[in-house]
């Protein structure tokens, strides 16, 4: 319980510097209405996550207002929230879901300037969107973290997988051209859980 007396729920959430918010399907009906207080640009990802676009803040910035929201959401709606921060959908959920959580403050800032440190040496199966499968063929060609696929030759990738191998090089660099948009989620609904890619990777190219 808060100290409202509300029961606390422990949800992710990622802010992107174009941010990212995540949050549990309970109150999912609340918290885009919630967050438009912060930002003109809120794109639902998931039944517990939600985009936020806040142009031209530096990070430091972005990272006051997510403990500011953060702060409000534990206080008026009983929500523990984490928070991922960076130029990109991708770089933020991905410092949502790895950094985020261990960090005290429950927000993390991924970046061009910190990716090699530290997102680079995770295992590879750590990159967003690849699955077990891929992971598998990943491994057999050699590429154990996500250091040495963003490392890795961008033409043999796509040499063996298409626009999958392209996307999966990107991915590691935190290259998501994708702009927040409240009906990006209802448009990929039916192709998975994707912020940029047209096909889930899990093997080869279809």
């Amino acid at each position: 319980m808060n100290r409202s007396g509300r029961r606390v729920t422990n949800v992710r959430t990622y802010i992107y510097s174009n941010p990212i918010c995540s949050f549990t399907s309970t109150y999912r009906l609340r918290f885009p209405l919630f967050l438009e207080q912060y930002s003109t640009s809120v794109e639902p990802y998931s039944i517990d996550e939600v985009f936020l676009d806040f142009p031209f803040m530096s990070y430091e910035k972005a990272e006051l207002l997510a403990r500011h929201i953060k702060q409000r959401l534990l206080r008026e709606i009983g929500v523990q929230a984490r928070i991922g921060i960076g130029p990109t959908k991708v770089y933020a959920k991905m410092a949502c879901d790895h950094f985020a959580k261990e960090n005290k403050t429950g927000t993390a800032v991924l970046c061009d300037a910190n990716v090699s440190e530290q997102l680079w040496p995770l295992p590879i199966k750590k990159l967003f969107s690849v699955g077990s499968r891929m992971e598998a063929h990943l491994l057999n060609m050699g590429i154990r973290t996500i250091g040495q696929l963003a490392r890795y030759p961008l033409q043999d990738l796509k040499k063996r997988w298409g626009i999958n191998g392209e996307l999966l090089w990107q991915t590691a660099h935190g290259r998501d051209g994708s702009p927040v948009s409240s009906d990006t989620h209802q448009k990929r609904k039916s192709i998975g859980h994707h912020m940029t890619l047209p096909v889930t990777i899990t093997t080869g190219q279809r």
